[in-house]
């Protein structure tokens, strides 16, 4: 946008008019905002992000998970790997 236009959004004026409006500037709301980029280039999409940076949320660190399923076979490398990460 314009920088007048970019000024006016930033100082919370309303923006008139879009087709799409995605809220959450995270991996997922930017993941779609660049799958309709790519697709629809008359397409006017707006993402809706309260933090200051994108991608700054629980997309932005990791979320501390260390298991990959409930299902790993006993002596398996799964089963192995998941003991040696409990342990660092």
């Amino acid at each position: 946008p314009h920088k007048s236009e970019k000024e006016k959004m930033q100082r919370g004026h309303s923006v008139r008019e879009v087709d799409v409006a995605i809220i959450g500037g995270g991996v997922v709301g930017l993941s779609i905002l660049r799958e309709l980029s790519v697709f629809y280039d008359d397409l006017k999409v707006l993402c809706l992000e309260s933090n200051q940076d994108l991608c700054g949320g629980a997309s932005g660190g990791n979320s501390g998970i260390i298991c990959t399923g409930y299902d790993a076979p006993h002596a398996s490398l799964e089963r192995r790997c998941l003991s040696d990460a409990k342990r660092i």
